[in-house]
């Protein structure tokens, strides 16, 4: 635990009170990271069950991803995207290969910076092609933090003193409630978006005929089908897509987190038969699609190979097992897919199972009110996890 002490002697952590403080204090000090650990200041070893909610997929320090970001760093960080830029496209090329392989159907992309403002700008565009104003989303939803992304997430918990601008324009669905789904959805809906699996909201993954309503009354309707993959896709399920255990084909795809192996970077995938719907300058960035995100893209894509997606399926399935073979007799409910799982406790424990973790040298992060999250790199191993379960457990 990093002490006063420490901060005291340090004018560079004693700088720390410069920055806003919006962030709980887990008062830890990370220095480095190798592989699925991360280390403090006193090259303590914690086990990383969290990948920075998801994003580290490739663990730290990735031979391969290290050595290909350092070289476009000395190449080009940056291009403005009415340049060509021949990593750009390479990583355009990719994302449109996978895309059309794993959904089978074309689409065009946008490249962002983030998952909150890749879904603002996704929804803004899926307003323009709809000619719609109304937005339908989820009881349990997070799609993130500025202005319209925490419009569509639910929950009051981020939302305090913030004005309601888009109260009379938000449809809210009780997640996985076909019933609640087909009296609310109607003609004035002109945009929805869901998780597939909610993060955020305590690991509920969505049922299969649940999902294939929302398309179909989203065709019926003629509203704009986005799904939300930015924490569930990139292989966190076993799948580089969770759309792809639906069998669905939405209008609009987001990724973001992992897809660039921890470089900040977000996709916003569109169908490309709205194409001409969509006119020049109606979404640039600055950074939207810099050649060393662009770099980390590439990078990813060529290491979840199908091979690589199969052990995250296995390792996950391992994870899970193992999760319920010590914690379901004690009451806890253990859920997920891949490696994105959720422990749901009865007992209102979760802060204290996270810092037990945390003490045991073990980094998970909380969902809902009560469910602990673990999200670890997708290279964990079955060897580490099972060294390791008997302590994870033991913090229950």
């Amino acid at each position: 635990m990093l002490t006063q002490k420490t901060i005291n002697n340090n004018p560079f952590l004693q700088a720390e009170l410069s920055i806003l403080k919006t962030y709980l204090n887990r008062g830890l000090l990370i220095k480095k990271g190798k592989g699925v650990y991360l280390y403090n200041e006193k090259n303590e070893r914690y086990l990383d069950l969290m990948s920075n909610y998801g994003t580290n997929i490739l663990g730290y320090n990735n031979p391969k991803l290290t050595k290909n970001l350092i070289n476009q760093i000395k190449i080009l960080t940056n291009l403005h995207g009415s340049f060509i830029n021949d990593i750009r496209s390479k990583a355009a090329y990719l994302l449109k290969l996978k895309i059309k392989e794993c959904l089978n159907d074309d689409y065009k992309i946008i490249f962002s910076n983030s998952g909150a403002e890749a879904v603002d700008n996704a929804i803004k565009i899926a307003l323009i092609l709809s000619k719609k104003q109304k937005i339908l989303t989820f009881t349990g939803a997070y799609h993130g933090k500025t202005l319209l992304s925490l419009a569509v997430t639910d929950g009051q918990k981020y939302k305090k003193n913030i004005p309601d601008y888009f109260k009379e324009k938000i449809v809210r669905v009780k997640f996985n409630d076909e019933k609640d789904l087909e009296e609310k959805f109607n003609e004035e809906i002109g945009v929805v978006i869901v998780e597939l699996i909610q993060g955020d909201g305590g690991i509920n993954v969505a049922k299969k005929n649940f999902v294939k309503k929302i398309e179909n009354l989203s065709q019926k309707f003629g509203a704009i089908f986005i799904v939300d993959e930015i924490q569930t896709g990139t292989g966190r399920t076993g799948k580089f897509f969770a759309s792809e255990n639906y069998q669905i084909k939405p209008d609009i795809v987001l990724l973001g987190k992992g897809i660039a192996g921890g470089i900040p970077t977000a996709v916003i995938f569109i169908k490309e038969k709205y194409q001409p719907l969509i006119e020049k300058g109606i979404q640039t960035s600055t950074f939207g699609g810099n050649p060393l995100s662009c770099c980390g893209i590439i990078t990813v894509l060529e290491t979840l190979t199908s091979s690589f997606l199969e052990n995250v399926k296995n390792t996950g399935s391992f994870f899970i097992e193992s999760l319920k073979k010590f914690l379901e007799k004690k009451g806890y409910k253990v859920k997920g897919e891949g490696l994105m799982i959720g422990v749901e406790t009865p007992y209102n424990n979760q802060t204290e199972i996270l810092k037990k973790l945390q003490a045991k040298k073990i980094l998970a992060i909380p969902a809902s009110n009560n469910v602990v999250r673990f999200l670890p790199p997708l290279i964990i191993s079955k060897k580490i996890i099972e060294k390791n379960i008997k302590k994870i457990v033991s913090c229950f």
